[in-house]
């Protein structure tokens, strides 16, 4: 995915959290391709067979999200896992993500640290943190509640790579890869610039 619709422009992830930034682990490492393995851990929870799941999806808000959907359910497939992709709009994913009411078994969302470019930014959704959480693990979040308590940087820092460990080992995503914008401007084009996932149009002029 990375090599083929990304230009080679990410990084494949382990955790739910970007390379850039506070607090992700570099010592999680990103989950192998393994097919046989994960053949095994299906037959282990009963799915020797595979299953079939809807996975909810926004199409066009990423860099060649479609594209990446059909990638990833051809890899499920390999496995025995069928995928419908459903496309939904913007506005269903943000009701959904807030009031609950998914109608699928899976859907698209990044763990988007914006604005303060740190690791537990995004576990304010994936976590019991939410008002309509969709992961919510109760032994975990008293971890996340304590390293959001502390002061200390080196043992907030110690935490926090716990908690992306956990995060790692229970998996309630397929981790893929580091978002990634493309823009493309003409020459004309001054003080372009974007803040925190924003383009700032105000304050863009054009040259004469």
């Amino acid at each position: 995915i990375i090599d083929a619709l990304l230009y080679g422009t990410s990084v494949p992830r382990g955790q739910p959290a970007p390379a850039v930034g506070w607090g992700p682990d570099p010592a999680i490492t990103p989950y192998p391709c393994d097919p046989a393995k994960a053949n095994a851990l299906l037959a282990e929870a009963g799915y020797a067979k595979g299953f079939r799941l809807v996975l909810e999806a926004t199409i066009g808000g990423g860099a060649a999200d479609a594209a990446m959907y059909q990638q990833v359910a051809a890899d499920l497939a390999a496995v025995g896992v069928e995928v419908e992709i459903r496309t939904i709009p913007v506005q269903t994913l943000l009701r959904n993500s807030n009031e609950g009411g998914w109608s699928g078994d899976a859907f698209g969302m990044s763990f988007a640290t914006e604005p303060s470019v740190t690791a537990l930014r995004p576990l304010r959704v994936w976590s019991c943190l939410w008002l309509s959480p969709w992961y919510c693990n109760r032994e975990l979040q008293p971890r996340i509640d304590a390293a959001l308590r502390e002061f200390d940087d080196a043992k907030r820092l110690a935490e926090v790579q716990a908690i992306m460990a956990a995060y790692h080992e229970d998996a309630p995503a397929i981790f893929l890869y580091d978002v990634v914008r493309f823009g493309a401007l003409t020459q004309r084009v001054e003080n372009f610039k974007e803040e925190n996932g924003f383009i700032n149009f105000h304050e863009i002029t054009l040259a004469n």
